[in-house]
């Protein structure tokens, strides 16, 4: 049985998020099964982000509903969301630059019920999992971006997540640290942990996604096989501009 026919642990329905007089995400319905590594793509602007942060709690939804692990969370604080099992990355990735790796990760693992030893000794392995133990004691100020983007996948998995949203986690890197995240994602997926991903790099996508959905001004426009959709017009003319079908 494929991951996609097994009951969805995450379920959207007719969501919307506005913003005054723009409507950033436009009832947008979509369903993401257990064990699944799904995309999300979509234009600048297109909304992939707001709805991230409406599905996490940092937004509250104008209408819809949002269920995580048959609990519907629409209108949840992100703590709370998070205390389920759903975790978020950010774009701009958000480390507590005063402290070292570990602790950073040790945050995440006391937020999660541990006692201080067992939150340290949770953290030591989660930042050895990522390929971080070497950098442990470091500041997190001191870090380049790519070890700042796995930092910020070890936070989501110090909160012992059935699901992860990861928005963007691969922008900046260059072609052989997308190689690494892309294993290291294939790695966290191999955990049990479902992963749901905003993405601009088709070579990610196509490397980790069974299915994508596809996002213009907010509203769904595609989604299935990651070839599939990339070869529809509506698509092509979303990322290209229909000279570049004609």
């Amino acid at each position: 049985m494929s991951a996609s026919s097994l009951p969805p642990i995450l379920k959207l329905d007719g969501v919307v998020k506005r913003f005054g007089g723009l409507t950033a995400v436009n009832d947008v319905s979509m369903r993401v099964s257990a064990g699944e590594v799904v995309g999300i793509l979509g234009p600048n602007g297109s909304g992939k982000t707001t709805l991230f942060s409406t599905v996490s709690g940092f937004l509250r939804p104008n209408a819809g509903t949002i269920e995580f692990d048959g609990k519907p969370i629409q209108g949840m604080h992100p703590h709370e969301i998070c205390n389920l099992g759903l975790a978020r990355t950010f774009q701009i990735v958000q480390p507590f630059m005063g402290l070292r790796v570990l602790d950073n990760v040790v945050v995440g693992c006391l937020a999660s019920g541990r006692s201080l030893p067992q939150a340290r000794e949770r953290a030591a392995e989660i930042v050895d999992f990522v390929g971080m133990g070497s950098r442990s004691e470091t500041m997190a100020a001191e870090l380049s971006l790519p070890d700042r983007k796995r930092l910020e996948l070890a936070k989501a998995l110090s909160t012992e997540p059935k699901l992860i949203l990861l928005d963007e986690i691969m922008a900046g890197l260059r072609p052989s640290e997308v190689t690494v995240a892309v294993d290291l994602i294939k790695r966290i997926s191999a955990l049990g942990v479902t992963i749901l991903i905003v993405e601009h790099l088709m070579q990610a996508i196509l490397a980790l996604c069974e299915r994508i959905y596809v996002l213009q001004h907010g509203s769904l426009i595609a989604s299935g096989e990651p070839r599939a959709c990339m070869q529809e017009s509506a698509v092509v003319d979303a990322y290209f501009g229909e000279a570049y079908r004609a």
